[in-house]
């Protein structure tokens, strides 16, 4: 995705990759590239956001869908539009329930030109086979169906130049067969009626949604939050018994510390707010930097991190932006004190014929010969890369952070898992891991760039550190 970006990018002679170029990555990635060259009369369109309007409508009024991210009614691929239903966080197993959710908003767009125009088009094709598929599996996989149980049927080899349907044995008899079918059938039909009943209800959301896309053709989560805002949620299902015979548990499942601790932090928040007198003002800038001074210190005054390391061998660290500040700025010295965590010493050399002969010392201790062929030149390449690997020694960290913008902003800023590497200095291993840095911007509301955040870490990484620091 950011690759296309990119390329869009460069395509449109900007420097900068944004939040447009990020968006339309996303699209081209999902739906393909758009069709400026298709050209659609006025009942076409009206059709088109009648069943994207529809898919987004049951999604939402449902209870475990996905929130709906985007709507558009412009061309792309193969689509005459398309519906962004995408989770907020990453998911590795789909309950029984979301299944459900998608069958009913895949057949939404379908029902939409059933209830609108009562003449269903073909551009539900696609949906249609997604939700059968997806009843299929629910079937015949993952014994999401009462009358047939927690069996798998069909034992599918793959077999890649035979293809997965045509390589797929068929191990069940044709009175199971008939079963399957009816169930698929089954599912499909609820799918249907879900959609039927969530859009009847809600018809007065859908034309408005429907007028809202072929006035602006593409709608943001935002622009889509505010038209549902009235909309007519779905009540839950029943819980579902896979058999008469087992009944439904009443018992919860038990509370993790992540999960508790949450729960106690919301409560207490509640609890905050609700004793905050009702005239109580807001809070200054300076005031709620200083309450929320606790969580994260000052990166200019405390600069240590939290961070996850492990020991790992390092052979090489290519950064261009310290390669050339080891090799001219530190690099070919003779002579001078060390500055200790030196803060902008940049007239200071290292000593590379000092680092030389230390090697060698070191290599006739161990009992080696630093005069052998392979090791002649040790020496000097062990004083290079020491003054690349602690050139931070010698770098300014306030230096990276004299860039700021006046953001008006006053919230915690973080970002997470900055790669590293960096040298133990109890007994000079390389390690690496990933550091967290936040920090409160001050009362007048600068913040510095992300980058120089990364920048900041790989200084400090440069340095001599204790591995739990």
């Amino acid at each position: 995705m950011l690759n296309e970006a990119a390329l869009l990018t460069a395509r449109s002679n900007a420097n900068l990759i944004d939040d447009r170029a990020l968006d339309e990555a996303i699209d081209r990635v999902m739906a393909g590239p758009q069709k400026r060259s298709r050209v659609m009369k006025e009942m076409e369109r009206k059709i088109t956001a009648y069943h994207e309007g529809g898919h987004a409508l049951v999604a939402a009024a449902l209870r475990n869908s996905a929130p709906v991210t985007k709507i558009t009614i412009l061309p792309r691929g193969r689509a005459l539009g398309y519906t962004m239903v995408v989770p907020e966080d990453d998911k590795y197993s789909i309950t029984r329930n979301e299944l459900l959710d998608q069958m009913a908003y895949a057949m939404g767009g379908r029902v939409a030109e059933e209830i609108v125009f009562h003449d269903p088009s073909t551009g539900a094709s696609n949906d249609i086979e997604k939700a059968t598929g997806t009843a299929r599996k629910m079937v015949t996989q993952f014994g999401m169906s009462e009358r047939i149980g927690a069996v798998k049927l069909g034992a599918g080899g793959g077999e890649p130049f035979l293809g997965r349907d045509m390589a797929q044995e068929r191990n069940y008899s044709d009175s199971v067969a008939y079963i399957v079918d009816e169930e698929v059938r089954r599912l499909i039909d609820q799918a249907h009626d879900e959609a039927y009943a969530i859009l009847t209800e809600n018809r007065d959301v859908l034309d408005q949604l429907a007028l809202e896309l072929l006035e602006r053709e593409t709608l943001n989560q935002a622009e889509i939050a505010h038209i549902f805002r009235d909309i007519r949620k779905r009540d839950f299902r029943e819980v579902w018994l896979s058999k008469e015979s087992r009944p439904v548990q009443t018992i919860p499942p038990v509370e993790s510390r992540a999960e508790k601790a949450e729960r106690e932090a919301q409560e207490q928040a509640k609890a905050a707010r609700l004793e905050e007198p009702l005239d109580a003002q807001p809070r200054t800038r300076r005031e709620s930097a200083a309450r929320s001074h606790s969580l994260v210190k000052d990166l200019t005054q405390a600069p240590t991190f939290r961070i996850k390391a492990k020991l790992s061998a390092v052979t090489h660290i290519d950064d261009d932006d310290f390669s050339g500040a080891a090799s001219d700025d530190f690099g070919d010295a003779s002579g001078g004190k060390s500055g200790g965590h030196g803060h902008g010493h940049h007239s200071y050399k290292v000593d590379r014929p000092r680092i030389e002969a230390a090697v060698r010392e070191i290599l006739i201790a161990v009992g080696e010969d630093p005069d052998r062929g392979g090791l002649v030149d040790t020496p000097k390449r062990v004083a290079k890369a020491y003054a690349e690997v602690f050139a931070g020694l010698h770098q300014d960290p306030e230096h990276v952070l004299s860039t700021t913008f006046d953001l008006d902003h006053e919230e915690l800023v973080l970002v997470k898992d900055i790669p590293f590497y960096s040298t133990c200095e109890h007994h000079l291993v390389p390690f690496h891991g990933v550091a967290h840095v936040g920090y409160i911007p001050s009362h007048d509301g600068k913040v510095t760039g992300l980058s120089k955040l990364a920048r900041l870490v790989d200084i400090y990484a440069r340095r001599p550190k204790c591995r739990n620091a």
